[in-house]
């Protein structure tokens, strides 16, 4: 419609049509773009009225929304604007959007949805989810009450700021979560200064329950704040990958005992008693003993130990092995005109069964032998170690979440010794933190499309350079922890930073723009067991150390120069 500002005459008319067009659909939207009652004045419909969504942004595809945001920014200039936006409710829908400054004659701007139909319940909850922030921070006092949130919260947990504050944070948790929760309070206080992180469900205004990981920082001695700190993490979709795993084990264990598989009856020797046809298709092979089973896999040990648990003490086993690559190849290749074609198959390369074990036994108690049950379970296994995978590890960069990285920090800390020992070699731990300067500039300037290929890059060089037992975590937007064990000394942690700071800085082309990273890197080091929050905590604040020290810390990025 240009960029005019179009007459309060001509967007009455406007205004007038569409409203008595049986094809539109409207809605009321305020100054701040968010979806308000129908003023009475407005002659509309009954059944032209949307319900159910707090702006126009979560009527279109996600894909829209920025384009519906230059809508409405044109329509505050010009009175009028209009676009076309993929509709949320169905794949290649699209609707025609109007917007209009009727703020003089009814007090309120009215977008005309034309093509529109009722979004599904389910889908309007995904674009309401795409819109939602994931971070929101309060503020505590020294006995837990609440006594400043920030406007996140009213979008993460359903409460207004009002409503929120000066609640007791215990009545806001799960009854299952509260002596975790408590536990973790008291330590907090006992250190001045201090962080302790950990996972919580914070129940929403609606009554429903939401995991956070929330981040405590002791700072009611600091003369600025007076306050506990907290920072709230939305982890929902974390824990519904890690709950998902749960499940699906679950249920491939299920799937699996009432899969048909191979069966496999020995005597007390190993000689094999009976073999269904289902077993050669398993295997790859015909079996007269047990013991040519224990030629085709990797580690015939544990199936060796379950069957004397069953003829010594009667306990029945559950177990799963891999069969040898190579031995399964050369047997599908002799057996090539004896087997199925699906048997030959499923022989090549390595795989995994699932062996059910249990005992045969007289009524005086006598092992007279066992049956095994063998299903092929290789694709449940590679689902398992995929969703472990994901729980695990970034998306973006391959790199540990920040649980993950943790718990990796952990387990390596609590190999060292209590105490410090004398001047001989002994193991030690380093974590580097490394903050990405300038990040956010590279995202202003170039898109999240670049910022993301830097994260990727930087990500690949870190995991690259960890060596033998480290570990990289992506903690945040733009940091990163390289966990390091092979670092002796103080000495040897600085030329590990200086060498992180070299090998970032390398320049990499995305789209014809050279990329040149540049971090802040702090690093702690220990040869003797603390914490493993304190010693990130030390990394952090020497990389905020290194930081101020670095007053002209250059951008990321610079255009690369023509050919």
């Amino acid at each position: 419609m240009g960029q005019q500002r179009y007459t309060a005459e001509q967007r009455d008319t406007v205004a007038d049509a569409l409203l008595a067009d049986p094809a539109a659909r409207v809605v009321a939207v305020n100054d701040s773009g968010l979806i308000v009652p129908m003023p009475p004045a407005v002659p509309v419909r009954e059944a032209a009225t949307i319900s159910g969504a707090a702006s126009v942004l979560e009527l279109v595809h996600p894909e829209d929304i920025v384009t519906v945001i230059d809508l409405w920014h044109e329509v505050r200039v010009t009175g009028a604007a209009s676009t076309r936006a993929g509709a949320l409710h169905g794949a290649g829908s699209t609707i025609t959007m109007h917007g209009l400054d009727t703020r003089e004659r009814f007090g309120v701007l009215l977008a005309f949805l034309v093509g529109y139909r009722d979004v599904a319940a389910d889908d309007s909850a995904r674009a309401q989810d795409a819109l939602r922030p994931r971070v929101c921070v309060v503020r505590k006092d020294e006995v837990a009450c609440l006594l400043e949130v920030d406007e996140t919260v009213t979008r993460l947990l359903g409460w207004t700021p009002e409503a929120y504050a000066g609640r007791r944070t215990l009545e806001l948790i799960h009854p299952d979560d509260q002596q975790r929760a408590i536990a973790n309070w008291m330590d907090l206080l006992q250190h001045p200064g201090a962080a302790r992180r950990t996972r919580l469900r914070h129940r929403h205004d609606d009554g429903s329950w939401l995991w956070f990981e929330v981040t405590n920082r002791n700072l009611l001695a600091h003369p600025d704040y007076r306050c506990v700190l907290a920072e709230m993490v939305d982890i929902a979709e974390e824990m519904a990958v890690t709950q998902a795993l749960e499940a699906s084990d679950q249920l491939l264990r299920r799937l699996t005992e009432a899969l048909p598989g191979g069966i496999l009856q020995i005597d007390t020797t190993g000689r094999v008693v009976h073999r269904n046809a289902r077993l050669a298709g398993v295997l790859g092979l015909e079996l007269a003993s047990v013991f040519e089973l224990y030629d085709v896999m990797t580690d015939p040990e544990p199936l060796r130990d379950a069957l004397r648990c069953v003829r010594d003490r009667g306990v029945d086993a559950d177990l799963e092995a891999d069969l040898a690559a190579d031995l399964a190849a050369d047997l599908a290749a002799d057996l090539a005109a004896d087997l199925a074609a699906d048997a030959v198959d499923a022989v090549q390369g390595l795989r995994r069964v699932a062996i059910s074990v249990r005992g045969l036994h007289t009524d005086s108690g006598e092992c007279t032998g066992a049956i095994l049950y063998l299903s092929d379970v290789t694709e449940a296994a590679q689902l398992r170690e995929q969703l472990a995978h994901r729980a695990s590890h970034d998306d973006l960069t391959g790199c540990l979440v920040r649980r993950a990285a943790i718990e990796r920090l952990e387990g390596s800390l609590a190999a060292l010794p209590g105490e410090s020992g004398g001047r001989e070699a002994r193991a030690s731990v380093s974590v580097l933190f490394i903050d990405l300067d300038g990040f956010k500039d590279v995202n202003d300037r170039l898109g999240h499309a670049a910022g993301d290929a830097l994260l990727r890059e930087v990500g690949r060089r870190l995991l690259a350079d960890a060596g033998p037992g480290g570990a990289v975590g992506r903690f945040g937007g733009d940091e990163f922890v390289v966990l390091r064990t092979d670092l002796g000394s103080h000495e040897a942690v600085a030329h590990a930073v200086a060498a992180v700071q070299d090998l970032l800085r390398e320049p990499f082309d995305h789209d014809g723009t050279e990329l040149v990273p540049v971090a802040s890197v702090g690093a702690a080091w220990t040869d003797t067991r603390i914490e493993a929050d304190a010693l990130v905590a030390l990394a952090d604040a020497d990389m905020y150390r290194a930081k101020r020290s670095r007053p002209d810390r250059r951008r990321h990025t610079r255009q690369q120069a023509p050919a």
